[in-house]
């Protein structure tokens, strides 16, 4: 009878845990009225000051000087994997300039967060843009180049 009463007890907890959870819902990104115009969008900017040192690629991204310690760069799947386990992003566009420069963008329906990477030829990324209000009706292309609206690259 003991064994019963706490088998009973136990189900009843379960189903009133699995009731409340039932009951969240993630908002819908999708919904019209929640829709934000690509220009409302933020864009956050990573650029190290120059220091003096020669303009590299990274030195050209972004819109305003950040500090360097503001900037994230590591080996390609280091950063990849952050964005993906940190913030739910899978790749979503990529565009190369016509210098070569190649540019990822990383999004996320779940969370609503967006990241440009400069993916560059020695294996080592950068995020060069971040922003919030990712939704899928916003033209990746369209992110893209409102991320690097100041990039001295053309596309």
């Amino acid at each position: 009878m003991i064994l019963h009463s706490t088998a009973l007890a136990i189900a009843s907890t379960l189903t009133a845990g699995a009731l409340a959870v039932s009951t969240l819902a993630l908002p819908d990104r999708a919904a019209e009225e929640d829709q934000v115009p690509l220009e409302e969008i933020e864009v956050h900017a990573a650029m190290p000051s120059a220091r003096g040192q020669p303009l590299s690629v990274y030195d050209a991204l972004g819109h305003e000087q950040i500090s360097p310690a503001q900037t994230y760069c590591d080996r390609h799947e280091v950063v990849a994997d952050g964005l993906t386990h940190d913030f739910a992003e899978t790749l979503q566009a990529e565009k190369v300039s016509r210098d070569g420069l190649k540019i990822e963008l990383w999004t996320s329906d779940l969370m609503g967060t967006w990241t440009a990477l400069h993916h560059g030829e020695d294996g080592i990324s950068c995020i060069v843009a971040s922003g919030v209000d990712w939704t899928p009706a916003v033209s990746p292309d369209d992110l893209i180049q409102l991320a690097m609206q100041e990039v001295v690259y053309g596309w």
